[in-house]
């Protein structure tokens, strides 16, 4: 009842420590969900630097190169198939189980299909680009140079998920793989409301919001710590999909 009404409110939903809810860090009874959340964050990793095989494949975002500058993001699609499964089973299941399991509470989700990905921050290859570019050194801020917002902006402006009414994404998800330290606003998404919403970037958190029917704003991973650390994290990001009306008819 809690996710319905939220998001018929609000259009956004936010679970906390999604994985270890039903227990504590020195609970035995939570220690396997830690331990999942250990493998999770370990499987990022290692399909973030994998480049064997086309499910694997890692790119820069182009929506984060084109709106944030030097952003340091890069997506890597999770799309299943033995090779990719072999490197991350348990980050193939979660997506599965997630997608199956949410349309038992949201009936107008389809069970079989969704689109996913693996959001993935690099500080190197950031710095990387940012001392090609400007001829930065390592440990400078700003080169010297009078960069403003408007080169390198912080945010995207607010606009939906999905802008196109005949796109099928219905619902999306964010569940934060980030270090226990992480900087909470780099990566963190503002929900435009009265007054407007910041849900910060924590581990293990899921957010779920609706794909079309909110505004949303959304923060680079490279601010606050997170700009001068030599920092990596990661974020699932999940897509449900509308049932199609035969779907629903039969």
């Amino acid at each position: 009842a809690a996710l319905t009404e939220s998001l018929a409110a609000k259009g956004y939903y936010v679970v906390d420590n999604f994985l270890s809810r039903n227990g504590n860090d020195d609970d035995d009874s939570s220690s396997g969900k830690n331990n999942l959340m250990e493998q999770l964050q370990t499987e990022a990793n290692l399909l973030y630097g994998s480049s064997s095989g086309s499910n694997t494949t890692t790119q820069l975002d182009p929506t984060a190169q084109a709106a944030l500058g030097f952003a340091g993001e890069f997506l890597t699609p999770l799309q299943g198939g033995d090779d990719q499964y072999q490197v991350a089973p348990r980050s193939i299941e979660w997506v599965v189980g997630v997608t199956k399991y949410l349309p038992t509470k949201l009936p107008d989700l389809d069970s079989a299909n969704c689109m996913a990905v693996l959001r993935t921050y690099d500080a190197s290859a950031r710095a990387a680009a940012r001392r090609l570019f400007f001829g930065e050194r390592q440990g400078e801020e700003d080169g010297g140079t009078d960069r403003t917002d408007d080169d390198e902006p912080t945010c995207t402006d607010y606009a939906p998920e999905v802008p196109d009414e005949s796109d099928l994404r219905h619902l999306s998800l964010r569940y934060y793989l980030v270090d226990k330290d992480w900087d909470g606003m780099a990566g963190a998404l503002t929900f435009q409301s009265t007054p407007d919403t910041t849900i910060e970037a924590r581990a293990d958190r899921l957010v779920l919001y609706q794909s079309k029917g909110v505004q949303i704003q959304k923060n680079a991973w490279f601010l606050g710590a997170n700009n001068n650390d030599d920092k990596n994290g990661n974020c699932i990001e999940l897509h449900l999909l509308q049932k199609k009306k035969e779907e629903e008819a039969a």
